[in-house]
């Protein structure tokens, strides 16, 4: 979803990265007033601009570039083009650790256009945020993401295995932004040899798109409403474009 990899490839780096001593392990819980919640703000049908069918090149256009990142030291990276298959234990819970993300093979043939941007900071302790816009030929379809964190609630833990690495996962539903007509939001937690690392997935459905914002750290803070305003740009450029 947010990226073409797993979210198992991305966290395995990552963990490997903290091993190393190149991320701060913080095992401190999820905030307060993070609250597992199921959201519905006002409907953007299809026939809005930002709802529309879209080309890959209007998802492209519309994603953020490092200048529109707060604060300082933000640098671009390439978004990987590789795809993994967890196995998951117990197996109902593959669809939280697998269908969550658009990286999905089955989704694939529903997929009009996937376009996605990375950004990583080391300094900021915020090791990798990644931003997607996906358009989905069937409008419906574009909430089948959502539809894969509701499942959050029955897999507080399982275990995620590819190409012989095991990670211990939690999964906890958060509050979401206040964004599109659906919306979830969903932190998993990866453990590995005693290290943490925190993906914390933001996905808003609009019409036939779904808009995805990762935060990937070894900091369990959500930072969702410190960067709101990058996914409202990406809603304005979907506008304006039309």
């Amino acid at each position: 979803m947010f990226t073409r990899t797993s979210l198992l490839v991305a966290t395995a780096a990552l963990v490997g990265a903290a091993l190393a001593g190149c991320g701060s392990e913080n095992d401190s819980p999820a905030e307060a007033e993070d609250k597992p919640a199921a959201s519905a703000s006002a409907a953007a049908p299809a026939d809005k601009p930002e709802g529309r069918l879209l080309t890959p090149a209007d998802a492209k256009a519309a994603l953020p570039t490092v200048s529109e990142m707060p604060g300082k030291g933000w640098t671009s990276t390439a978004v990987s083009t590789e795809e993994s298959s967890p196995t998951v234990t117990p197996a109902k819970c593959a669809p939280v650790m697998n269908e969550l993300s658009t990286d999905f093979g089955g989704y694939k043939p529903k997929l009009a256009a996937k376009e996605g941007v990375k950004f990583t900071n080391q300094a900021t302790g915020q090791t990798e945020l990644l931003f997607e816009v996906a358009s989905w030929t069937n409008e419906a379809d574009a909430g089948l993401p959502l539809a894969a964190a509701e499942l959050a609630d029955d897999c507080k833990s399982f275990t995620a295995t590819d190409e012989g690495t095991t990670l211990e996962f939690t999964a906890e539903r958060l509050t979401p932004l206040p964004i599109g007509e659906k919306q979830a939001a969903v932190r998993l937690t990866a453990s590995f040899q005693g290290t943490k690392i925190y993906l914390t997935v933001f996905e808003a459905k609009i019409g036939h798109n779904l808009i995805s914002m990762v935060q990937t750290s070894p900091e369990s803070t959500d930072r969702a409403n410190e960067y709101k305003p990058i996914v409202e740009s990406i809603i304005a450029d979907l506008q304006k474009a039309a």
